[in-house]
């Protein structure tokens, strides 16, 4: 076994050589061949008259004439008399683009002997296509009824309890119709590399279950024209096995998406739940900090806001962060940012790359720099490729196979896990559930602000009335008092003087209060002014032996 370290994906460039072979290869265009396999012949049969429009260049096998003579006959005249074809016909899906068997047919007399055929028709631009292939399977296919395999098959997939089970009933059983000598299961990532998850081989096959195969090997449209070479009823029963297994898979995958999608939803609640029991949106996600991280899955998070940055588990520094932040605003509009491997999207800081593999950042506001973030760790993994993925370029430019599928280790560093997609729209979920919380808070804020303001306007009307009312009957108090004495006060006792000044006093006190009270209802209504009270403070700064320089805004207006 060999093996080579890899720090970090390389980055592809268009003037990589290896690269332009590879666009070159995936730009073929192997759809479109021009030609048919060998096995049978295409005829294309005018739709209304049945006549035959074009020929494949090897129906002289078939018919013992060549292409050009066939041209124009009524297909009626080029096969036995009891193949209706009209009849056939009607069985023909109007909505199927596939070629569909609508029956065998023996050529007509006159024909090299040849054993029945299969016809396969589709229609296409109102022209009727027919493909002839021989009915007689090869050697090592399956020759038995393919209905009980069909019901084995289906039953035994409800019987799987997991997707590797799946596919490794399927890979048998697949390779128990066809005959062929190995037949693997695949799951191919985003960029096109495959992994056989499944294999069934016969004896003297080397193994490849687990082993990884570049992109490079099999392009893009090769892997969608990928077809195997077999008979009608063979390829139908592969067809449905297929189409029975992609179900179940969709069932099973269906089911893991609903069971995450439900976990999600139960910690949004639960991290709502702790938001509106508190006056910030960060005391309560700071009262699930478990929560937080479980629901993405992550080892690390910040809550940011405009004057604080809290970190949870495994983080990077809060200066690192803070530099994420500003980051994401020079972003633009986009709300929400993801990557498995910062040191490849976030280059600007490298430092960052070396704390964490992944983030995933929702802005909960960018205007005030209000940030979830969550972190996970890199995680150095290794694959096991099935030969050296590189290619070899020839002096021409074009790609040499590899010849060699021994197992090849490669480290992967600096990616994280990767972020699922339900994760991300969890996180925009969670988004707007704290948005509705901060606008229902602000409504409750704009609320309470109005009945405020209303109890104000109410209190200053009741300041304003008493204070009026009461300014009355004070000054008769201090204005009869003071006639009093002013008269009385001869024949009063010393005593009864003092009392007098006593009620003088009190009356002038609760004037100067009533006089304060009535001013402070009119404070809402008036417009601010400067007071001079710095004379006892400047005076006793002059006699410390200090001088004070006062300065007050222009745009206020003094007393």
């Amino acid at each position: 076994m060999r093996g080579r370290a890899l720090q970090e994906s390389p980055v592809t460039t268009d003037h990589n050589p290896l690269d332009q072979a590879i666009e070159r290869c995936a730009q073929e265009p192997i759809q479109i061949p021009g030609s048919i396999q060998p096995q049978g012949f295409l005829l294309t049969v005018d739709d209304s008259t049945l006549r035959v429009l074009q020929a494949s260049e090897n129906v002289d096998r078939w018919f013992g004439l060549p292409a050009s003579e066939i041209l124009g006959q009524s297909f009626a005249e080029l096969v036995s008399a009891d193949f209706d074809l009209r009849g056939q016909l009607d069985y023909l899906p109007e909505a199927d683009v596939f070629p569909f068997h609508i029956g065998d047919v023996r050529l007509r007399q006159g024909a090299p002997d040849q054993p029945p055929l299969r016809v396969l028709a589709h229609r296409h631009d109102q022209v009727l296509i027919l493909e002839f292939e021989p009915s007689q399977k090869a050697d090592g296919v399956y020759k038995g009824d393919y209905y009980p395999l069909v019901r084995a098959f289906v039953s035994s997939l409800h019987q799987a309890t997991s997707i590797e089970e799946l596919l490794l009933h399927s890979v048998r059983q697949i390779k128990r119709i066809t005959g062929f000598g190995r037949v693997k299961a695949y799951r191919f990532d985003s960029e096109g590399n495959g992994t056989v998850l499944a294999e069934s081989v016969d004896p003297g096959y080397p193994s490849y279950l687990g082993l990884s195969f570049p992109a490079s090997d099999i392009p893009r449209q090769a892997r969608e024209l990928y077809r195997i070479n077999l008979d009608v009823q063979t390829r139908t029963a592969c067809e449905l096995l297929a189409s029975v297994l992609s179900l179940q898979l969709e069932s099973r995958e269906s089911h893991e998406r609903t069971r995450t999608l439900l976990d999600l939803r139960e910690r949004i609640v639960r991290m709502l739940a702790a938001m509106a029991d508190h006056d910030s949106v960060s005391l309560g996600l700071l009262e699930q900090p478990e929560v937080l991280l479980a629901f993405a899955g992550a080892n690390g998070a910040a809550i940011i806001s405009a004057e604080r940055c809290d970190l949870i588990g495994e983080t990077p520094t809060a200066a690192q962060v803070n530099a994420l932040v500003h980051w994401l605003g020079r972003r633009g509009d986009e709300v929400i940012f993801h990557t498995d491997n910062v040191g490849r999207d976030i280059e600007e800081l490298p430092e960052l790359a070396s704390r964490v593999g992944g983030i995933l950042a929702v802005a909960i506001s960018q205007l005030h720099s209000h940030y979830l973030v969550w972190f996970r760790p890199e995680q150095a993994r290794l694959v096991n490729w099935a030969g050296q993925p590189e290619k070899a370029i020839s002096p021409q430019g074009h790609l040499s196979p590899r010849h060699s599928f021994d197992r090849w280790q490669e480290e992967v560093r600096g990616f994280s896990a990767p972020w699922d997609s339900l994760v991300i729209d969890g996180v925009l979920e969670l988004r707007m559930a704290v948005l509705g919380i901060v606008l229902r808070k602000a409504e409750e804020l704009a609320q309470l602000t109005g009945e405020l303001k209303r109890s104000n306007k109410e209190l200053e009307a009741f300041s304003y009335s008493v204070s009026h009312d009461l300014r009355a009957p004070l000054r008769h108090i201090a204005g009869y008092t003071e006639l009093l004495n002013e008269i009385e006060g001869e024949h009063l006792s010393e005593r009864g003087r003092r009392f007098l000044s006593h009620i003088d006093e009190a009356a002038r006190f609760a004037g100067s209060l009533v006089d304060n009270l009535l001013n402070f209802s009119q404070m809402g209504r008036s417009a601010l002014r400067l007071a001079d009270s710095s004379s006892p403070i400047t005076r006793g700064a002059t006699s410390s032996g200090l001088s004070l320089h006062c300065q007050s805004s222009s745009g206020i207006r003094r007393s």
